[in-house]
């Protein structure tokens, strides 16, 4: 039987299988945003993800006190503020920009404010206005999924990105989003109908991805989205069931079994979810698996 250490998860090479060493498989991604994890995962040892910063959209809100003391302003004159909603009501019903800046300013003047006050107030509202949107790129979409930035994936999805596009690796956004349970980014793409079993380039899916980690939540989700507990990998055989009881993940295992995960699969040197338990010392999953 292979000794395998927690959290000890890279592809397996064929030196290491002559020599009997195996270690089970998956490297956590580096970004820039963040440190290593010690957890590893379903990325391989060479690879590393440099993630750069999400797109980013803002609005201004400068003037909004001022704007506020024109509405207390306004309150109190109640005939102005009759004259100045007709003036402003274009034929068509639509509020017409420039006449309300030059209505604004005549009021402002009015109660005592300053030219310069008033140019304020005027440029607040049109800092209030919708904004362009820059497209969002896959990559970022992907790298915004990687470290839970539901915003950004949301605007993404918006926009008609398409969910599934894979990495050169071939991870998708919802495989990264699960890597480190990032529910809230899962939800929003499992609506979006992706390939909830889609493999990596190791065969690997995101309930895999998940399973890796202290992620029940996201492990459910998946399940309830129709993700397969027993597909196993195209390198070394390995199930989601394996790479939660190699980590110890107790919550994980639970979750897969009530789910339908097959304890009796083993991978290609024989060893089984329980054998990855027992290696690693995980009493409480050995206790779960042996029943």
């Amino acid at each position: 039987m292979r000794a395998l250490n927690d959290g000890d998860f890279e592809t397996k090479s064929a030196d290491s299988c002559q020599s009997g060493a195996v270690q089970v498989g998956i490297v956590r991604p580096v970004t820039e945003a963040d440190g290593h994890d010690s957890r590893r995962g379903p990325f391989g040892e060479s690879s590393s993800l440099v993630v750069g910063s999400a797109d980013r959209v803002a609005a201004g809100d400068a003037g909004l006190s001022q704007t506020d003391r024109l509405a207390g302003t306004l309150k109190s004159m109640p005939v102005q503020r009759k004259i100045v909603q007709r003036k402003i009501i274009a034929p068509s019903g639509r509020l017409t920009s420039s006449l309300t800046s030059v209505v604004l300013c005549t009021v402002l003047l009015m109660t005592g404010c300053s030219q310069e006050q008033a140019e304020q107030t005027s440029n607040a509202r049109r800092a209030r206005a919708p904004q362009a949107v820059a497209p969002i790129s896959v990559q970022t979409f992907r790298d915004a999924a990687l470290k839970g930035e539901v915003k950004t994936v949301r605007l993404a999805i918006a926009q008609g990105v398409d969910v599934d596009a894979p990495d050169a690796d071939g991870r998708t956004a919802l495989q990264l989003a699960s890597y480190d349970g990032h529910s809230e980014v899962v939800r929003p793409l499992l609506d979006n109908d992706p390939d909830v079993d889609h493999r990596d380039g190791a065969g690997r899916t995101a309930l895999m991805y998940a399973a890796s980690g202290s992620n029940n939540e996201t492990v459910r989700l998946l399940l309830e989205a129709g993700a397969d507990p027993n597909t196993v990998d195209k390198v070394d055989g390995f199930t989601a069931l394996m790479f939660a009881a190699a980590e110890g993940q107790l919550e994980v295992v639970q979750t897969l079994l009530k789910h339908g995960a097959d304890v009796t699969l083993s991978d290609v040197d024989g060893d089984t979810a329980l054998d990855f338990a027992s290696q690693n010392g995980h009493a409480e999953v050995i206790k779960l698996l042996g029943k």
